[in-house]
């Protein structure tokens, strides 16, 4: 399933990749943020939530679901707000154990050398400043202790931003594991009709799209646009429309396919849920997308699927059937998570008005 990091977390990629080193040691957790507040479990494996994570993405959502009345937390109707969040907590939990238990499953080693070494290769960047993989990671001129205080003012410490980055190497991973069996017929077995027939079902959208990077557009702009697709008479008029006012090439007019589990739930939640309840011949709202790596702006228009379009797009669409596959295992795995969930003594009592970096 595509994983993209971000955000809390997430902007490890960008900014924040520790791993064991002579010059930049892990930081150890304190026995208050070691402590295991939620535990759950799939196929007999058990998995202990450590409070350090809960914190992490509590103080991440928090301003989303009390809009900066910190107040919200200790008041009278305080269980309504906790519920919420921890909806939206449990969400990214449950994802992440599902990667790492289906990667046991399939037997990826979610501590093997390729995962260390593949943190390692980020230390002297991230802190020193260089590229990798591609990437030009700023980095903090050598000061590891300043390197420590970004991640504690992104509200992590060290034990969180390293499940993080694991979360993400063993996607790909799994991604990678997938996509080679699969052109041997060992782990996803399909034919041709088999992708036929998810091109034709409802788990597979075809949509015309195009995408504005928030530091170049603002989100009223954007909306004009939307409401300029959106007056479109039809498939043509849109796609001709959609070029003149973004940066968007002739491949537009191809389209994009979309499968209803091939994204990260985390990040592409709002477009995939917009992708699938909007008719065809339809234009979504617009839709903000946040992974900490390519933020901005989403609009589709929800485009006919043909005979045509599938010869020509087949190896996309093979592709998105692969990852809907994959997402529909990690899904099932998740929900198994999700309904083991056993909360530690006093959590649910737990004061969330006191939770702090402090």
């Amino acid at each position: 399933m595509k994983k993209l990091i971000a955000v809390i977390l997430l902007i490890t990629l960008c900014f924040s990749l520790i791993a064991c080193g002579e010059d930049y040691p892990p930081v150890e957790s304190t026995e208050e943020e070691a402590k295991t507040v939620i535990t759950i479990e799939a196929d007999g494996e058990t998995y202990e939530i450590r409070y350090e994570l809960y914190r992490a993405l509590f103080l991440q959502y928090k301003s989303v679901i009390d809009g900066g009345d910190e107040s919200v937390w200790s008041g009278e109707n305080k269980q309504t707000y906790i519920r919420r969040i921890d909806e939206i907590i449990f969400k990214h939990i449950s994802d992440i154990y599902a990667v790492f238990h289906l990667c046991k499953k399939v037997g990826i080693d979610i501590y093997s050398d390729i995962v260390e070494e593949s943190i390692d290769d980020y230390i002297t960047a991230s802190i020193e400043g260089g590229s990798v993989d591609g990437m030009l990671l700023e980095g903090f001129g050598g000061d590891y202790d300043a390197y420590l205080e970004y991640l504690k003012n992104m509200n992590m410490n060290y034990s969180v931003q390293e499940l993080m980055f694991r979360y993400s190497v063993c996607s790909e991973l799994l991604d990678n594991y997938y996509a080679d069996k699969s052109a041997n017929g060992e782990v996803i077995r399909f034919m041709r009709e088999d992708v036929e027939a998810f091109y034709n079902s409802n788990e597979c959208v075809r949509a015309l799209q195009i995408f504005f990077s928030d530091k170049y557009f603002t989100e009223e702009r954007v909306g004009e646009i939307r409401d300029g697709v959106s007056n479109q008479s039809n498939e043509e008029d849109v796609a001709t429309y959609m070029i003149a006012n973004s940066t968007a090439s002739e491949s537009l007019r191809n389209g994009v396919v979309i499968g209803k589990y091939a994204l990260d739930p985390i990040y592409y939640e709002r477009y995939t849920d917009a992708a699938f309840s909007t008719q065809l011949y339809g234009t979504t709202d617009v839709i903000k997308v946040v992974t900490g790596m390519n933020d901005g702006y989403y609009i589709l228009y929800i485009a006919d699927k043909s005979p045509e379009h599938f010869e020509n797009a087949y190896d996309e669409i093979e592709a998105v059937y692969i990852q809907n596959t994959i997402g529909k295992e990690i899904d099932a795995v998740k929900v198994a998570l999700l309904v083991s969930a056993e909360f530690a003594n006093g959590f649910e009592a737990f004061d969330r008005a006191s939770i702090s970096m402090q």
